[in-house]
């Protein structure tokens, strides 16, 4: 493999953004300018202890996974509580509206993937605009 492209990530090669309120982490690892990819993007999210993430989202006419890598919580989908723990997998069909919520005591990790690429991918990149990128040495364990 003699081209320059990355195929391996870690949390500290992107950058790591926090929320305004400091209780969401997020980053976007695959995308065109990362590693070349033209059909997903993918990063980590994590939600601290007892918080909601946000009101949610949905995206039109794109499928959505995510991993539980750690911690536990609640995913709603189309507003019914579906419970969550490290290990499982989530789908979101498209256009189905979803948020997460943290009950536990530990932070709630997840790893996310859509089936498109970042360039199409305007409101999550202008929701990230008004989230400040922090050092990785302040991301949650």
């Amino acid at each position: 493999m003699s081209d320059d492209k990355r195929y391996v990530f870690r949390e500290s090669d992107v950058p790591i953004f926090e929320n305004p309120s400091k209780t969401m982490q997020d980053t976007v690892m695959v995308t065109e300018d990362t590693c070349g990819s033209m059909q997903n993007t993918a990063g980590l999210f994590w939600l601290a202890p007892y918080q909601m993430g946000g009101d949610g989202e949905s995206h039109s006419g794109i499928d959505e996974l995510f991993y539980v890598s750690s911690g536990r919580g609640i995913f709603y989908l189309q507003g019914e509580p579906l419970r969550i723990q490290a290990g499982d997998v989530c789908f979101v069909p498209k256009d189905f509206h979803h948020r997460v919520e943290n009950d536990g005591e530990e932070v709630l990790k997840l790893f996310w993937i859509t089936h498109e690429r970042w360039s199409k991918l305007p409101e999550i990149r202008d929701m990230f605009a008004d989230w400040p990128v922090i050092d990785s040495d302040s991301v949650w364990a």
